[in-house]
């Protein structure tokens, strides 16, 4: 069986790994849909999560990277499990 040529390989290789980008705003997506879904408006969630309201809304619109710590706050703020949102 002939072997892939080195760049295809490559090319095939990267296809398989997840975005980081889109990755982030799936997250985002979650949280915000979880929250909705919780009846809490973004102060509430914020607060339970001990963070300011700009930093929450920067993690549920995708604009940071989200720290484990964080999203732990997160999750338990909306009284959720990690696994669950990023599912």
């Amino acid at each position: 069986m002939a072997r892939e040529p080195r760049r295809l390989h490559h090319f095939l290789i990267m296809a398989k790994r997840p975005n980081p980008a889109t990755a982030v705003l799936r997250l985002a997506a979650a949280i915000r849909d979880r929250r909705e879904e919780r009846g809490l408006t973004q102060q509430k969630v914020a607060e339970k999560a001990d963070m300011s309201v700009r930093h929450y809304q920067k993690i549920e619109t995708g604009e940071v990277d989200v720290r484990y710590t964080s999203l732990v706050a997160v999750a338990t703020a909306l009284g959720s499990r990690i696994a669950d949102l990023t599912g």
